[in-house]
């Protein structure tokens, strides 16, 4: 067995009873001298470690991905694929607009009742239970899994504008939206001092927006219809007009009774 020699200086630490060498023995030997002041020394450290990581608020992130569809169009004609290519970028960038924009993220509000959650509002109503947060309670919903809460807005509670545009502004403060490599794939980041919460905050963001726009084209569609319609109905009328009057034209100058004529010699 192999012995680690030592210093005189270190020795002199060690103190005159000891050998001037140590090995594994003593080493062991140290340990179960002092292994109450280790053990002690190990919970304290754990205790002020847990208490710090109990009262730090942590901030979890949850992303959802969205693909952009693509424009339809030939792909062998070089200058229709350059179309595609700027109509592509178009698409991407205006939906991505969209998804950073105030109007979904007041919706997000609206839908999840954000306007009465203290983490966004700090004057929510105050018997409304928080979510629960911090290391223990995300280690207690791995073990334990229980349905997420689903938030209920309060009734009851009034909130200003003001106040409301400042719950806008938290929200837009914890989202974030960016494009995945020059792809037609949108990342949406959204932050929460609760895991599931931001989760949700993201999945909402995304599901809002897609409605908003699939509203928004039939509702062009319904537009475009109801202009045609009008359009077609116009051009009718015009016809039927112009009809009347190469009518009465023809019977005021006896054109129809000199065709009559004709066609009975």
């Amino acid at each position: 067995m192999s012995n680690a020699t030592i210093s005189a200086e270190q020795a002199s630490d060690i103190g005159p009873g000891m050998p001037k060498y140590m090995g594994p023995v003593e080493f062991l030997r140290i340990l179960r001298r002092r292994k109450k002041l280790i053990a002690l020394t190990t919970i304290l450290i754990t205790g002020l470690t847990a208490l710090a990581l109990s009262t730090i608020t942590p901030l979890y992130k949850s992303e959802a991905l969205v693909i952009v569809e693509s424009p339809e169009g030939p792909d062998d004609d070089p200058d229709a694929a350059i179309a595609k290519a700027r109509e592509n970028e178009i698409r991407v960038t205006s939906f991505q607009q969209l998804l950073q924009s105030r109007a979904m993220a007041g919706l997000v509000v609206r839908d999840l009742g954000l306007d009465d959650d203290r983490e966004f509002n700090p004057k929510a109503d105050p018997d409304k239970p928080i979510d629960p947060t911090g290391p223990i309670e995300w280690l207690k919903s791995k073990i334990v899994q229980q349905p997420a809460p689903q938030p209920v807005a309060n009734p009851h509670a009034q909130i200003s504008d003001v106040e409301k545009e400042r719950v806008i502004d938290r929200l837009m403060e914890n989202l974030a939206v960016e494009q995945v490599n020059r792809s037609n794939i949108l990342k949406v980041s959204a932050y929460s001092a609760n895991a599931k919460k931001a989760q949700r905050i993201a999945n909402k963001l995304v599901t809002v927006t897609m409605g908003y726009q699939i509203s928004k084209r039939q509702n062009n569609s319904k537009d475009t219809i109801a202009s045609l319609t009008t359009r077609v109905a116009s051009l009718g009328k015009e016809v039927l007009d112009a009809d009347a009057r190469v009518a009465e034209y023809r019977k005021s100058h006896g054109i129809a009774d000199e065709m009559s004529g004709e066609l009975q010699m």
